[in-house]
C-alpha cells in the first residue's frame, strides 16, 4: 500500500480588530483568500521599493504564466461556528498556507509570517483599509519596549529573509529611533506605485498609535 504524500501546511493566526469589507457592495463583512494574496503582493512591493525585484519574488511565490504557485492560502474563522464566512471584531482568523513542497514551506512561510507582523501594525487586508476596515493584530507579540521597536524587528526579519532565501542584493536602509523608522535607498523612487518610507509614532490618545507614510 502506497502511503499518500500529505501537503506541507503552516498557519498564521490573526485577530480581527475592525470590520472586514472585501466586496464593494456586500452587506456582510466577508474575507476572501484572494485578499491575503493581494496583501502580500502589495507589501512585498511596498517594503522593497524595487518593482522588478518585487515582481520576481511575487511570481516565484504566487505563480505566473511561466511558474506554478508555491502556496495556496485558505482562510478559516476559528470563532464563529456555522457562520464561518463572516468576521467580526475579536474573531480569531487562521491563515492556512498549503505549500507545494516542504522546501517551499521552509523558504516562503517565514517571509509571509514576517510580512503579516508588519501589516498588523501598518495596514490591513481587503478593501477600504484606509477607512479602518480589515485591521488586525497578531495572536502573540514579541516582548519589546514599543510598537516602533517591534515593527523595526519585523522589518529586519523581512529583509533578512529576502536577502538569504530570495537572493535580494540591494535592500532599503533602516534608520530607527524611539519614535520613527525611516527607510531609504529604494531603487524605484520615481515609480508611481507607493512604497514605505517612514513610520512615525502618534500620541497615545489617537485612535492608532502609529502611522505609515507612503511615498
Amino acid at each position: 500500500m502506497i502511503t499518500p504524500v500529505l501537503p506541507s501546511v503552516e498557519t498564521i493566526t490573526i485577530i480581527a480588530t475592525s470590520k472586514w469589507s472585501i466586496k464593494n457592495n456586500a452587506k456582510q463583512e466577508e474575507l476572501r483568500e484572494e485578499a491575503f494574496v493581494y496583501m502580500y503582493r502589495y507589501w512585498i512591493r511596498a517594503l522593497l521599493g524595487d518593482y522588478k525585484t518585487a515582481k520576481r519574488i511575487e511570481n516565484e511565490i504566487f505563480g505566473s504564466t511561466d511558474f506554478g504557485s508555491k502556496v495556496k492560502i485558505q482562510v478559516v474563522n476559528d470563532t464563529r461556528g456555522e457562520r464561518r464566512d463572516v468576521f467580526a471584531i475579536g474573531d480569531k482568523v487562521t491563515i492556512r498556507c498549503v505549500y507545494a513542497t516542504e522546501a517551499d514551506k521552509e523558504s516562503v512561510h517565514p517571509l509571509l509570517e514576517a510580512i503579516t507582523k508588519v501589516v498588523a501594525f501598518l495596514g490591513g487586508v481587503g478593501g477600504k483599509t484606509a477607512r479602518g476596515f480589515g485591521c488586525f493584530r497578531m495572536q502573540t507579540s514579541e516582548e519589546t519596549n514599543s510598537n516602533i521597536e517591534e515593527i523595526n524587528n519585523s522589518l529586519q526579519r523581512v529583509y533578512y529573509i529576502l536577502k538569504g532565501d530570495f537572493k535580494v542584493d540591494t535592500l532599503p536602509i533602516i534608520d530607527s529611533t524611539n519614535t520613527t523608522i525611516t527607510l531609504s535607498g529604494q531603487t524605484d523612487v520615481n515609480e508611481k506605485y507607493p512604497f514605505l518610507r517612514k513610520v512615525k509614532a502618534l500620541p497615545l490618545n489617537r485612535k492608532k498609535s502609529i502611522m505609515a507614510l507612503p511615498k
